[in-house]
């Protein structure tokens, strides 16, 4: 059996916490409220630059050299240049109750709020796996054979298997959970209440 550890928290720069990512080097993270993707210092919290991406509706990923933002009404999925901010392309997404993200090569993962964690192709959206998930899904990080999604309310990190869903891991993290991604070392995720990103690990109890 193995605890959840929080290793560091960070106030977030702005008040409607979506999506987080890492990009090699440090996080990105996405406000509603802002329409922001803000580039953070992990260890320190500093915003060391912004971008504009208009509409921010949920999930953040970086992938392929891009970021990858679920933004737009109705959403799509939007892929930003890191250094310039511009976008490069829009893959329409298939309903309004998408949120979370998390890309592998040609493929994502994302859910659906009703409770259901999609695979779908990078191309053109098609669903090419579903799971069941607990309702509420939100963030999504798929990572070295594991898939952890976050549950808003209550406040839940879930882990299941990424090819039959059988649940793994629960851990009850309080909060409203939303965006989540991995950094190599640990799993992030965006706590809106209160306003903080936040890093775990697992330690054998």
């Amino acid at each position: 059996m193995a605890d959840l550890v929080v290793e560091r928290e960070i106030p977030a720069p702005g008040t409607a916490l979506c999506g987080i990512a890492w990009d090699g080097e440090q996080l990105w993270h996405a406000d509603a409220a802002t329409s922001l993707l803000y580039a953070i210092d992990s260890e320190t919290g500093v915003v060391r630059r912004t971008l504009s991406c208009p509409d921010i509706r949920t999930c953040t990923d970086f992938a392929h050299g891009l970021l990858w933002q679920v933004a737009g009404r109705p959403k799509v999925l939007r892929a930003l240049d890191p250094r310039s901010g511009m976008v490069v392309r829009e893959l329409r997404l298939l309903s309004e109750t998408i949120c979370g993200l998390s890309i592998s090569g040609e493929r994502f993962w994302t859910s659906q709020e009703e409770g259901r964690l999609l695979l779908c192709s990078l191309e053109d959206g098609a669903v090419e796996r579903e799971l069941a998930a607990v309702p509420r899904a939100a963030g999504v990080a798929a990572w070295a054979g594991e898939l952890w999604y976050t549950v808003d309310r209550p406040g839940l990190l879930v882990s299941v298997d990424p090819e039959d869903g059988m649940e793994r891991a629960r851990h009850e993290v309080g909060g409203i959970p939303t965006g989540l991604g991995w950094d190599g070392r640990h799993l992030w995720y965006a706590d809106n209440d209160p306003k903080r990103l936040v890093a775990v690990s697992w330690r054998s109890s």
